[in-house]
């Protein structure tokens, strides 16, 4: 099946750098709505999954913004037409968004990770940003999923982080979003492993290089393999990247596309 036939939907790109996207979430999405949004990260492995699966192309479709975190998707848009000078990575914008949203008093719940993740997480944070408003969390392996809104609702948070991995993240908060009394629910995928310090970060140089992909080989070897399967899928789809251009749709903080 060509690459044209299997990216179906249509993605509310955000073509800024980070700084910009975490200020941007933090201001356009922080305040009052009139219903919960919801921002995804795109990547090649993201992409690649929705590819195979359509429940979670939908999710995609439905999103408030997407951001390319890795230069796999920002390569793939800039193959379809769209500008994007950089790629978002999540962890490098996401302290100014923490900025931001102190100095904007908004209140955050932290969902995800394994047992005691999210917990560690929360208490770095709270440690960088002592103004931070983060009203609770949790891991991200509960059975009862209206007991975990209830209490994500007591809890009262604007924004919502979710780091359950793709594809069960995305589709949560899409099939969740209107129980949620929130304002912001945003897929963070290993943030909180990251903020936790249970997974090093790749060294700047080799991200400068595009090379984040073989640290992650040789420190997280399974997961690592998913990285070379990922690229040589990329590689195989590149030639059909000009079918791309009808199913990006920019979205700039200004609104105009």
């Amino acid at each position: 099946m060509m690459f044209m036939e299997r990216i179906f939907y249509q993605l509310k790109i955000v073509s800024m750098n980070g700084v910009g996207l975490a200020k941007y979430l933090a201001h356009a999405f922080g305040f009052r709505q009139k219903a919960p949004k919801v921002v995804f990260y795109l990547n090649t492995h993201t992409i690649r999954l929705v590819c195979e699966d359509e429940k979670l192309g939908k999710s995609y479709r439905v999103a408030d913004a997407v951001y390319c975190d890795g230069w796999g998707a920002v390569w793939l848009a800039r193959l379809a037409g769209v500008r994007i000078k950089e790629r978002a990575t999540t962890m490098d914008f996401f302290h100014v968004f923490c900025e931001t949203a102190q100095n904007n008093k908004l209140k955050i719940f932290l969902l995800g990770g394994n047992n005691g993740v999210a917990d560690r997480a929360m208490r770095r944070l709270g440690m960088l940003y002592p103004g931070l408003k983060i009203v609770g969390c949790s891991d991200g392996y509960f059975n009862n999923t209206e007991e975990i809104i209830k209490k994500i609702n007591q809890s009262k948070p604007d924004v919502l982080l979710v780091g359950m991995g793709t594809p069960r993240q995305e589709k949560w908060l899409v099939e969740n979003k209107n129980k949620l009394k929130i304002q912001l629910g945003w897929a963070v995928g290993s943030l909180f492993e990251y903020l936790a310090e249970d997974k090093p970060r790749s060294p700047v140089w080799l991200g400068k290089l595009h090379l984040e992909w073989l640290f992650r080989m040789i420190v997280e070897p399974n997961p690592g393999r998913r990285y070379l399967a990922d690229g040589l899928w990329l590689l195989k789809e590149l030639s059909f990247g000009f079918f791309l251009k009808p199913f990006f749709q920019i979205e700039n903080p200004d609104g105009k596309k």
